[in-house]
């Protein structure tokens, strides 16, 4: 059975360019990715209207611990919305 896809919107790339680059964050939230490719509905829900979920990372070497934001379509297929610094509560 293949994978779902992850799709990542512009907006997710700019998010990752603004904290250190692509290949920084990619390192960070690889295995979130695992995960969504197996269980995406496993993760928190931020919003019932919206749809939007979340999965928390753990700092990897110079790079904070980051919130991921991502999306569930129809077929679905995981779609990265956003990605930030977590902030400590």
């Amino acid at each position: 059975m293949p994978k779902r896809r992850i799709i990542y919107r512009p907006e997710f790339d700019e998010d990752a360019k603004r904290l250190g680059g692509i290949a920084a964050v990619q390192r960070v939230i690889d295995p979130v990715i695992e995960s969504l490719e197996n269980d995406p509905y496993s993760f928190g829900l931020l919003d019932v209207v919206t749809g939007l979920r979340y999965a928390a990372t753990k700092a990897v070497g110079a790079m904070q611990p980051l919130i991921v934001v991502f999306s569930i379509d129809a077929d679905g297929d995981v779609m990265m919305e956003a990605v930030d610094i977590r902030r400590p509560r």
